[in-house]
């Protein structure tokens, strides 16, 4: 059967499983108020027939007022940065900054987007408390358009400075934190971890998702970053990237990847640690090194991460790096820096072995 057949036939699939799963939320609703979890709990009854064990989670769409305890020392000094295009599905950007208004009330919620948005899309972000900054768009993207993201995360900390921020979390339009208290937690994790680098002010919080690595160096998802002011000025305040885009050759490695800064990811941190007078080698043992001295990782699990985009988003155990059908001992993909992996490096209960190397080796 070639490609168009098959793409032919899964629409109809598709089609008809729409139809029916529609139907029975329709019947469904006549006994249950809320034929969503129903449905999926009783169509996880029948999958677990297989291999897997299933479970599912719902999120709201919508910002509910907040009934969690407010803590004494809270997040007046802190903002929140959604940098980026606003995402108009689902109204999800405006909502999210109604959600982190809701439970961090006392948070800056900047977000930093492009001056084509419109001015109705601006007066709602403004009207539902949040500060908006417009910037043009770079005349360059640089390689993999990450000059969109150093410019609009470079504005929104400038903004965050200029509102008194002593602590600024950079994520994305397109991505919410569901956490309760996450910024608080995020907070005091850089004092129970201690920087030993005076030319750090405190620790860099990043975050592992499944296309980082233990053995890929330098590869911290770009996702969300958390620290001081000051520290976020020395990820995001510099120039832009000349590069034009640019392809790897065939056969390249982790490793080689890395050496070209390839992914925007990489560039960013090997930026931020030569900021700090690091020297980037590329090399497992460098990269474990700068984790040790320089940051804490965190994972989707920990902050409660939603990202509405691609189909992983219903995939959860795929894009928090938890399980993979696909990983080998060759690759072990699926050893992520997560908060447990980089806590045991950091308590020295993992430790670098030379053998390591060879998995940077491995040809992407």
């Amino acid at each position: 059967m070639s490609k168009k057949d098959n793409g032919i036939g899964k629409k109809i699939v598709n089609g008809i499983l729409a139809a029916n799963i529609s139907l029975w939320a329709r019947i469904i609703k006549n006994f249950s108020d809320n034929p969503a979890a129903y449905l999926l709990k009783e169509s996880c009854k029948q999958l677990e027939k297989g291999n897997f064990f299933l479970s599912y989670r719902l999120r709201l769409k919508t910002a509910l007022p907040n009934y969690s305890i407010l803590y004494s020392d809270h997040c007046s000094k802190t903002a929140i940065i959604l940098q980026g295009p606003v995402r108009h599905e689902d109204d999800f950007t405006l909502e999210t900054v109604k959600f982190y208004k809701s439970t961090v009330e006392d948070a800056i919620v900047i977000v930093s987007t492009w001056d084509t948005e419109s001015s109705v899309t601006i007066e709602q972000l403004k009207k539902a408390g949040a500060v908006v900054v417009t910037t043009k768009a770079p005349n360059s993207g640089g390689h993999l358009n990450i000059n969109y993201q150093i410019i609009s995360s470079r504005e929104g900390i400038h903004k965050a400075c200029e509102s008194g921020a002593d602590y600024i979390c950079k994520t994305r339009t397109d991505q919410r934190i569901g956490k309760t208290h996450v910024f608080d937690f995020m907070k005091n994790l850089l004092y129970q971890f201690p920087n030993t680098d005076e030319n750090q002010n405190r620790r860099m919080i990043t975050l592992s998702t499944n296309y980082g690595n233990m053995f890929y160096p330098y590869f911290l998802s770009d996702f969300l970053y958390f620290g001081t002011a000051s520290e976020m000025l020395k990820m995001f305040d510099f120039g832009t990237d000349s590069r034009d885009k640019f392809t790897m050759p065939s056969g390249s490695t982790r490793r080689n990847y890395a050496e070209k800064s390839y992914a925007p990811e990489v560039f960013l941190v090997k930026q931020y640690l030569n900021n700090l007078g690091y020297v980037c080698e590329d090399t497992v043992e460098s990269y474990w090194n700068a984790l040790k001295e320089y940051f804490i990782c965190l994972d989707f699990k920990t902050v409660d991460l939603y990202w509405p985009k691609y189909e992983m988003k219903y995939a959860e155990h795929a894009i928090s790096g938890a399980y993979f059908g696909i990983d080998s001992k060759e690759e072990l993909r699926t050893e992520n820096f997560d908060f447990i992996n980089w806590f045991n490096l950091y308590s020295g209960s993992l430790k670098y072995k030379p053998e390591y190397e060879k998995y940077a080796d491995y040809i992407l």
